[in-house]
This record gives C-alpha cells, sequence and structure tokens, in this order.
C-alpha cells in the first residue's frame, strides 16, 4: 500500500491499495497526491508538498497525538491541486 499526506501540514491521509508487488503508475500516484491535497484544505489550483511512502514505513509515535506518525522513507511530490482528478473522484464515489 502507498500512504500520501500533506508535507509539514496538519490533514487527510490518503492510501492507495496496492494487489501484490508491482509499483502503482506514476499517473496513479500523482492523482492520489492531488486528491490528498484537496482533502487537506488547499484549493483547486493551487500547489502543494504531498509525502509518499509505502505503508511499511509508517508508524505512529507511542505516545503522540492522534494522526501524528513518523516515515522513515518518503518520496515528496509537489503537485497541482486540479479540478479535473478531484470531481473525477466525487464523481466516482457512490451515493451516500
Amino acid at each position: 500500500d502507498r500512504w500520501f499526506h500533506r508535507k509539514d501540514h496538519p490533514g487527510a491521509h490518503v492510501v492507495l491499495r496496492v494487489d501484490g508487488k508491482q509499483e502503482p503508475a506514476e499517473a496513479e500516484l500523482r492523482a492520489c497526491a492531488v486528491l490528498c491535497g484537496h482533502l487537506s484544505g488547499v484549493d483547486k489550483g493551487a500547489a502543494a508538498e504531498v509525502s509518499v511512502a509505502a505503508g511499511r514505513h509508517v508508524r505512529k509515535v507511542k505516545g503522540s497525538a492522534t494522526g501524528s506518525v513518523y516515515v522513515s522513507e518518503e518520496r515528496v511530490v509537489r503537485v497541482v491541486v486540479e479540478p479535473a482528478v478531484v470531481d473525477a473522484f466525487y464523481a466516482r464515489r457512490p451515493p451516500g
């Protein structure tokens, strides 16, 4: 699995489930990073830096605040929160 979080800001954690050992396509990783930026309060059209890490490299720090984690290996991607990516995500969600 891949874990996404806006770099150095509070906000949403997004998890991309990965089946098998094949690395997700770069376009899929970037779309998840865009969604993470949006869900973390970044306006559409604005840029955000998002940390991406394999789930095995993300650990909760004992005694830390809820949502605080330690990431041992990460890649930081800079993305623009593209309205088309955000709108496509909401269009695919089931009603309710």
